[in-house]
């Protein structure tokens, strides 16, 4: 069945691949070296990483899991592995009975990763214990970076079992990470539920034909939201007991752990059955990315199925990184003495020798240029070694012309170490900034030297613009960069160069290049965190040390005790610190000399042995493009495998002429296929002509905002992985890293030249279309994407084209001919006359939110599609977005309160049904069915209904409390008052009242009183004290006592605003009087007090004394001080009865807030005596 599957390949299946690739997407070129040969993969490389104890055991249940997945794998495609390369760390101990000697294997160029995830538990926990997961970068049918696999996993098979088993949840990875594919079940970013084309409510899944039930995670029936989907927290649950259930084969990309599923999603091609039908409606990665192609169809346009063969065994080769060795070929043409190459060359060499290179490795020397020298053969590093090697890299006097061919075959030579040598497991360098003069050239060397540079990794830099066009053919498996005249890149590719796996030790901090004028100075800051440890290095290079010096300061701004001067020979300073601090550090280099000078400033440092580091990886999509063709650029940011989210990431894109920067980001739009997995992408379509494009990646993270995600899963195919974790994020805290991330050649002088860009390149095809804020009532809900741009996501389009159908069937059958979303209101869908905030003819610049707010005036059984597509001004049209849904018929009658989401059937508590239509239209109960004649009456109704008039009964009987008013207790003047030293005499006596502030307090006995039979007490509410320097006591018949004619009070005795907290201001509160000749002017016609300011709200220190029945302050021998409030003897009885107290009690007011009532309750009236 599977292998007629394969070379089932119709017309209609090549039509439908041009369309979904014919604007020509990045595909990216991977850096594995596994090929199909005769349907069997060669060449598939293992490696396991340096956080993984050396364990013999590890090697069998290598080769046990890779037997069960090759077995697996013939099973659904027809084909399986051949050889299997398993590569153990270097500092697991050399043993020549179990591994053979290196050859051209290393980690990073690893397929399958055995090694740990994190270095805590809460790391370990994102990706749910040990979950296989991959790392994907790139679009629909471009492979992955690399599978990872942990030992927890690799060695247990019962916890394999949890994910299906190693042959099923491995060859779901392999699908992703070969072939290009992604998952069909919900991820942490992707709808759970969407609205089908019958508008009933359907579970993300694929095959449709699955069926189940809808639990939240406590296990509980889901209930509906107010927008008729299920609640957040709810999830479809697989019945995989269920016999129609198990029938069901498809998707291995769905939920591959469930033991009915063993093949994947077909499209409806031919006589596909039910039971591998794909899902095109469902809202998941492989539909958005893949343009609703089943995997079947992606796979069969792969370039692996070709031929299937009969399955046998892999065979196993085990080898241990033993023997490392490097050649560096640096060029010595006279060329190589323009713009300081040279000394820059040596400059950053000098820091590989010193620095970089560790111990016990083997380092040798080429120089070339039109014939080669061996200026060293292979030492093995140490001190002296070192100093031997410095001395032996190439210096001026330059000469000659290039042949880097002979450079490359002399290199060669060196690696083999002897004349019964051989160079497998080498690494070269190669560095040349001219073309190929003399012979031999690398076409040459490429074809008669092809078996021996099979078995060595080569990476290349290209110095400058005019370097030979076959350069990069040499790095068949290694990097290629380019070093622009004026830039650090040789430098950063030598302080990047890894040695053994992810564990990388040494992080380059900081790079740039500058120049420093004469007579001048520079400052530059550098932020050191707190996963750096040691080896800290300030290495500046020059082009004169003269008249030059440096100085490096700590975060406490002490300098740095560097004895070492300038190094004159190589023209640079060094400053390396052991006891490193956290923070900014300085570097100021000062000028004394009347000629300017040319920087090249990097800084690199130790990470901790007892962290995992934070670690950036970056790479161009394609190592060569020719317009249309588009580029792209991912880099990955994690803390060991875990995602890092939220950092600031850029580019620095550099050409012969121009720099050009570019950001990234992981926001799931444009070239990033995934929110929040820590791959940060970008297009790149600002190309200016043919040649080299090099581009050096910064990234920051900060306080706040950058954070590790361990709060998501990393691999998910277990049914425990349904709902998120528990695990917060953890903030990483400041740090910075920069890294290079190669280079790439544009080719075509007409399709490169910067004014052909606009007319080749369109807008980038929308991938985050989604329904949000459905009003059942209204009738409406909002359209929301984020805005692509002219070129792909830069600039800004013309237009929008919005279409919609009444199903996913006739709107991907023919959308050019489907109706657009327009204004008139005679439409079907039509824009809301609210929708101002986007323009359908206006487009938003590039990653900006559209919102678009439509209007249904027809509802059904049935559901409206949406796709969009974008036009720029050069008449270029987007690819078809992907599909959004809204069901309408769920606006036909809203449910006034969400119902639960019950099964029809009151005898059980799953799914047992065909889940065609898991929820069903708004008046229904059951989540499966409509509801049958008989069914059981909702008495949740009458228990609503009794909740409210429970509700209604409460907030009367607290209405009623709060107008009691002077029915409450009374409460009297304390007599605890004496006379102070220092203030105004105070009063106690029950013929006088009182008010306060802290200048002066006031008596107003005697003749008519100053104030109403009834005082009313401050509701706290409205601030609980009053003014401090602005309240003063009016009498009646002229005795005043202020500078006020009439009563500064009325009945409520203060009134503020309610909004003002605990009090107003001192300054923003002004006294205003109702009526006399004396009115304040400026205060007329407002409440007794007002907010002058709109401050608003003010601490408890301008907070005073609400109560005008207690003194607020008591006498002391020094002077006045506070009354916090009325004391727990203050309170009497009324009438001579007990009366409950209510409120603070005063004498437990820890806040001395000087208060009598609570914030919230009224004001009570207090009966003074005349």
């Amino acid at each position: 069945m599977a292998s007629n599957r394969v070379v089932f390949c119709t017309f209609v299946f090549a039509l439908i691949h041009g369309l979904v690739f014919s604007l020509d997407y990045p595909k990216y070129e991977t850096r594995s070296r596994v090929v199909v040969q005769n349907g069997r993969y060669v060449d598939l490389l293992v490696a396991i990483g340096t956080s993984v104890e050396e364990d013999e055991d590890l090697i069998d249940s290598i080769k046990a899991v890779i037997d069960e997945f090759s077995r697996k794998l013939h099973d659904v495609t027809g084909l399986s592995f051949g050889n299997v390369h398993i590569l153990v760390p270097a500092f697991w101990a050399p043993n020549d009975q179990l591994y053979s000697s290196i050859a051209w294997e290393n980690f990073d160029n690893s397929d399958i990763r055995i090694d740990n995830v994190g270095a805590t538990q809460a790391e370990r926990l994102a990706g749910f214990r040990d979950a296989p997961f991959t790392v994907k970068a790139s679009q629909c049918g471009s492979p992955g970076q690399y599978i990872v696999l942990t030992p927890g996993f690799t060695q247990d098979p019962r916890l394999a079992d949890d994910f299906g088993g190693y042959g099923k949840a491995l060859l779901r990875e392999w699908a992703k990470y070969r072939w290009g594919v992604f998952d069909e079940s919900p991820t942490d970013d992707d709808p759970h539920f969407y609205a089908s084309s019958t508008g009933d409510i359907e579970a993300t899944r694929c095959s449709k034909e699955r069926q189940g039930d809808l639990r939240t995670s406590s296990g509980r029936t889901c209930r509906r939201s107010a927008d008729g989907f299920p609640e957040a927290d709810c999830r479809f649950v697989d019945t995989v007991t269920n016999i129609g259930s198990a029938q069901v084969e498809a998707s291995l990309m769905y939920r591959q752990f469930i033991s009915s599923i063993g093949d994947f999603c077909d499209g409806a091609v031919g006589n596909i059955a039910a039971r591998l039908l794909h899902n095109q409606e469902a809202p998941n990665l492989q539909n958005r990315h893949c343009d609703r192609l089943s995997v079947w169809e992606v796979l069969r346009e792969h370039a692996d199925f070709v031929s299937t063969n009969q399955w046998s065994p892999p065979e196993y080769r085990v080898v241990h990184p033993s023997n490392g060795k490097i050649v560096l070929v640096l060029d010595r043409s006279s060329s190589m003495s323009e713009h300081e190459r040279i000394h820059i060359l040596r400059q950053a060499a000098y820091n590989f020798i010193t620095r970089v290179i560790p111990d016990d490795y083997k380092l040798g020397i080429v120089t070339f240029n039109q014939e080669a020298t061996a200026t060293s053969e292979l030492l093995t590093i140490d001190d002296d070694s070192r100093l031997r090697l410095l001395g032996e890299l190439p210096r001026p006097p330059l000469g000659g012309f290039t042949s880097i061919g002979d450079g490359v075959r002399e290199g060669l030579r060196v690696l083999r170490g002897g004349p019964n040598g051989s160079p497998e497991g080498g690494q070269m360098i190669v560095i040349s900034d001219g073309i190929n003069t003399d012979q031999p050239d690398i076409a040459r060397v490429l074809t008669e030297d092809r078996y021996e540079i099979s078995t060595v990794t080569i990476h290349t830099i290209a110095v400058g613009p005019a370097v030979d066009n076959d350069l990069e053919k040499l790095a068949t498996r290694g990097r290629h960069y380019q070093h622009t005249d004026f830039s650090t890149t040789l430098f950063d590719v030598f302080s990047q160069f890894e040695f053994d796996s992810i564990a990388r030790r040494n992080a380059e901090i900081y790079s740039n290049a500058t120049r420093l004028g004469p007579k001048s100075s520079l400052q530059i800051q550098v932020y050191i965190d707190d996963t750096v440890e040691g080896n800290l290095l300030f290495l500046v290079g020059s082009d004169s040390t003269e008249s030059l010096s440096m100085e490096v300061r700590r975060p406490d701004t002490s300098t740095v005790d560097s004895s070492i001067g300038p190094n004159a020979n190589f023209r640079l300073f060094s400053v390396q610190v052991e006891d490193v601090t956290p923070g900014f550090w300085t570097i100021e280099m000062v000028n004394d000399d009347t000629q300017p000078r040319n920087l090249s400033v990097v800084v690199g440092g130790r990470v901790s042995s007892d962290a995992v580091p934070i670690t950036v990886d970056a790479q161009w999509a394609l190592a060569e493009i020719i317009p249309p063709e588009a580029q792209a650029i991912y880099v990955t940011v994690m803390k060991g495998y875990i995602p890092v989210a939220g950092a600031l990431v850029y580019a620095m894109i550099t050409n012969d002429n121009t720099e050009i920067r570019q950001s990234l980001y992981d926001d799931g739009v444009g070239a990033d296929v995934r929110a929040n997995d820590g791959i940060y992408s970008a297009y790149f379509t600002r190309v200016d002509g043919i040649g080299r494009y090099g581009a050096k990646i910064f990234v920051e993270g900060s306080q706040g905002t950058t954070r590790i995600l361990t709060s998501r899963y990393l691999g998910r195919g277990s049914n425990d992985t349904l709902w998120g974790l528990n695990n917060r994020d953890t903030e990483t805290g400041p740090f910075q890293r920069v890294v290079d991330a190669g280079s790439f050649k544009c080719n075509n002088i007409r399709n490169c030249a910067a004014t052909s860009v606009p007319s080749q390149y369109g807008p980038a095809k929308v991938t985050d279309l989604r329904v949000e804020n459905i009003n059942l009532a209204a009738s409406q809900f909002d359209l929301v994407f984020t805005s692509p741009g002219t070129n792909l996501m830069d600039g800004r389009a013309t237009q929008y084209t919005i279409r919609y159908a009444r199903s996913f069937e006739d709107l991907h059958r023919d959308f050019d001919g489907s109706p657009r979303v327009q204004t008139p209101s005679s439409a079907a869908v039509y824009l809301s006359p609210s929708n101002t905030g986007s323009s359908i003819s206006r487009p938003k610049p590039a990653r900006s939110k559209e919102v678009f707010t439509l209007i249904l005036s027809q509802t059904g059984d049935f559901s409206y599609v949406f796709g969009l597509t974008t036009v720029d001004s050069e008449g270029n049209v987007s690819p078809v977005s992907n599909y959004a849904s809204v069901s309408a018929k769920f606006f036909e009658s809203p449910l006034p309160v969400p119902p639960i989401l019950e099964p029809t059937d009151p005898e059980t508590t799953t799914m047992s049904r065909r889940t065609t239509a898991p929820i069903g239209s708004p008046g229904e109960n059951a989540p499966i069915d409509k509801m049958e004649p008989g069914a059981p009456f909702p008495w949740y109704y009458l228990l609503l209904l009794l909740l409210f008039v429970i509700i209604l009964l409460l907030v009367i009987l607290i209405l009623l409390w709060k107008r009691r008013g002077s029915k409450d207790g009374l409460i009297p003047p304390s007599p605890r008052a004496s006379q102070s030293s220092g203030g105004p005499n105070l009063y106690n006596t029950p013929n006088v009242g009182y008010s306060s502030g802290t200048d002066h307090i006031y008596e107003h006995s005697e003749h008519p009183p100053a104030y109403s039979e009834s005082m009313v007490i401050a509701a706290p509410t409205a601030g609980y004290g009053i003014p401090t320097s602005n309240i003063r006591h009016q009498g009646r018949n002229g005795s005043v006592s202020g500078p006020h004619q009439s009563s500064p009070y009325d009945d409520s005795f203060v009134r503020v605003a309610a909004t003002s907290g605990y009090g107003i201001p001192t300054s923003s509160i002004q006294h205003q009087p109702d009526r006399g000749s004396n009115a304040s002017a400026h205060h007329a016609g407002s409440s007794p007090y007002e907010d002058v300011r709109g401050v608003g709200s003010v601490n408890r220190d301008l907070v005073r004394h609400s109560s005008i029945m207690s003194p607020p302050y008591r006498a002391t021998d020094e002077g006045r001080e506070a009354q916090a409030s009325i004391k727990h003897d203050d309170w009497v009885a009324r009438d001579g009865q007990t009366h409950t107290r209510r409120g603070v009690v005063p004498d437990r007011d820890p806040l001395k807030e000087a208060s009598v009532k609570t914030r919230g309750h009224r004001a009570s009236e207090q009966k003074v005596p005349l």
